[in-house]
């Protein structure tokens, strides 16, 4: 059964990081930018393991996770598009930072609007 969400779980810090876009000073084109943190909140990190597919994911360096943070406004707004970074470790994510992409749109595990949670994979590339 899975452990109930409760607000003392929430330990670790998680910085929502959106990718700006410009334009190319050189074509007039629109381009990718730098990522940017949106917004910081309290977060539980929690690992995903024994399955097939997670042990064949650890195989190719990927670890699975399930992030899981209090809805709001700014954490309901995350899609695929955006990364977390572990607010925890060095900045910025080249010193060291632990970086996690997101693999799935954001749940609401009770359906009450309390809590949403990511399917994350840190070690996959960008």
């Amino acid at each position: 059964m899975a452990r109930q969400p409760r607000p003392g779980l929430l330990r670790g810090r998680v910085h929502l990081q959106q990718r700006g876009t410009g334009i190319d000073p050189y074509t007039g084109q629109p381009r990718e930018g730098d990522f940017a943190t949106v917004t910081t909140v309290a977060a539980e990190f929690i690992p995903l393991k024994g399955s097939e597919p997670v042990i064949a994911s650890r195989l190719q360096g990927v670890q699975p996770y399930v992030v899981r943070v209090r809805s709001s406004a700014a954490t309901r707004a995350v899609d695929e598009t955006w990364r977390l970074v572990d607010a925890r470790a060095p900045q910025p994510p080249d010193a060291g930072a632990r970086v996690f992409a997101i693999k799935a749109p954001p749940t609401d595990p009770d359906q009450k609007r309390q809590w949403v949670e990511w399917l994350v994979e840190i070690g996959r590339p960008e």
